[in-house]
């Protein structure tokens, strides 16, 4: 049996919760960083595939000849 004087350990101290938090925000930038260039990304290639979609249709409209029928 423990003295009456004696203190229990229960539970975390103030320091340890503190490294966990700024262990966990770090983290989290970590992880909204990388979000934000694979976004950038998908942008790039979006913004190519509708370069060659534009272009395969302007080709295919000066093939078919239409632009002279008026």
């Amino acid at each position: 049996m423990r003295a009456p004087n004696e203190r229990a350990e229960a539970g975390f101290t103030l320091i340890e919760l503190l490294v966990v938090i700024v262990i966990l925000g770090i983290l989290a930038a970590v992880v909204v960083f990388s979000v934000r260039g694979i976004n950038d990304k998908g942008q790039s290639s979006a913004c190519k595939t509708d370069k060659s979609t534009i272009q395969t249709a302007e080709e295919a409209y000066f093939a078919n000849g239409s632009h002279n029928a008026y």
